[in-house]
């Protein structure tokens, strides 16, 4: 008899492994859990993330997906504090919705999200824009107040359109920040080195809209420094009034 077991602890990966036994007999498994999270939503979203509205998340064919509305923004985040360097990646893709509207990642100093909880905000949009906000001891479901690290500009490394995957990574290394898209380098801050939550987050415009995600990995360490060199003039878009996008 072959059975397949699966284990999980917050704040390790998932440890999964085919197991031979005969009948009555007792098999001793020999794990070890690395640090960190490896969701490939394989098998339904472990118990540790914590998704502000739940019932609008599921699991199925390996894929975790957001399906919903809201007025302004909804979250999700891992219940398990990461201290020092680590490094973010997470495949994603919004599904249906409205293609200036934002998807994203987010480091948090709380998992008090409601009410006073200090975020970075880590977006991309299906039409090709990317941004970073600091969101200030506020609420993440209203996004308040707000503070610009880099406001909206666009990227050609954005692969655009509704239901097309793009990859996002961000490095933390202390109190510095490297923002990558595909790949490709973004951006670079120092900042807050107390960010220890990591979510999931999108904006809606009280629209309803799917977001999916393919994977969201954490490894201890900072895979890329700082990135010496990129353009840091701000560019402002349009207002949302003319465009719709998610301007604070």
């Amino acid at each position: 008899m072959t059975k397949s077991v699966l284990l999980r602890l917050c704040g390790y990966g998932d440890y999964s492994k085919s197991v031979t036994a005969n009948l009555g007999e007792t098999k001793t498994i020999d794990a070890t859990l690395a640090a960190g999270i490896h969701e490939d939503f394989s098998a339904p979203a472990s118990s540790c993330w914590k998704p502000g509205i739940a019932s609008k998340w599921s699991t199925s064919g390996g894929i975790y997906r957001y399906d919903g509305k809201v007025k302004y923004w909804d979250y999700n985040f891992y219940n398990h504090a990461f201290s020092g360097s680590f490094t973010v990646t997470a495949k994603l893709r919004r599904f249906s919705g409205m293609r200036y509207n934002s998807n994203g990642l987010f480091l948090a100093d709380s998992k008090n999200m409601t009410s006073s909880c200090s975020a970075y905000v880590f977006q991309y949009t299906a039409d090709g824009w990317w941004s970073i906000w600091l969101l200030k001891k506020g609420n993440m479901n209203a996004g308040a107040p707000w503070a610009g690290i880099s406001p909206w500009k666009t990227s050609t490394a954005i692969k655009q359109g509704l239901n097309v995957w793009n990859v996002l990574k961000i490095v933390k290394a202390g109190g510095n920040y490297t923002f990558f898209i595909n790949d490709v380098p973004i951006t670079s801050f120092t900042g807050s080195a107390d960010m220890q939550y990591a979510g999931m987050t999108n904006y809606h415009e009280n629209y309803n809209i799917i977001i999916d995600y393919d994977y969201f990995y954490l490894s201890s360490g900072a895979t890329a420094g700082s990135i010496p060199g990129l353009p840091s003039t701000p560019f402002t878009p349009p207002a949302a009034s003319s465009n719709g996008r998610a301007d604070f």
